[in-house]
């Protein structure tokens, strides 16, 4: 077990910690597959922007994940990247891993 490793688990003990992990592993997680789509679906961040009637720079903020965006929007860009957004809850009990 490398010391990088040893030191998460040891932080990940902390409820405040985990539930903060937890949150920015899902956000970029989130960001990741957006890329990704958009990747795989060959496209630039222009055509996305013009598939969705909006800028270039506002795909590319959408993507780095700068601000908040709506459930709209992130339909929009799911429909421009040709996938379907899927949105759902988790209980929030973590595994024992």
């Amino acid at each position: 077990m490398t010391a990088l490793h040893a030191l998460k688990n040891r932080l990940m003990q902390n409820e405040d910690f985990a539930r903060e992990y937890d949150q920015a592993d899902a956000e970029y997680s989130l960001l990741e597959e957006m890329v990704s789509l958009r990747n795989r679906a060959h496209l630039t961040q222009e055509e996305v922007a013009r598939r969705m009637k909006t800028s270039q720079s506002a795909v590319a903020r959408l993507e780095a994940g700068n601000g908040s965006p709506t459930i709209k929007t992130l339909q929009n860009y799911a429909r421009a990247v040709g996938s379907t957004l899927v949105i759902g809850f988790s209980d929030g009990h973590r595994s024992a891993s």
